[in-house]
């Protein structure tokens, strides 16, 4: 979540997002899990840690 104050900012990162998404696609958490390798995992789990 993110809040912004200044109502031109949040226009300009509102824009941002919404060009972003349309070169975005769905990600199912299992499909995602699965694509992961062993170092990837161990990487992901590491930074959160740390």
């Amino acid at each position: 979540m993110l809040r912004l104050e200044d109502e031109a900012v949040a226009v300009e990162a509102r824009g941002i997002f919404e060009r972003r998404l349309k070169h975005s696609r769905r990600i199912q958490p299992r499909q995602w899990r699965k694509s992961q390798t062993f170092w990837q995992r161990w990487e992901n789990h590491r930074v959160h840690f740390y």
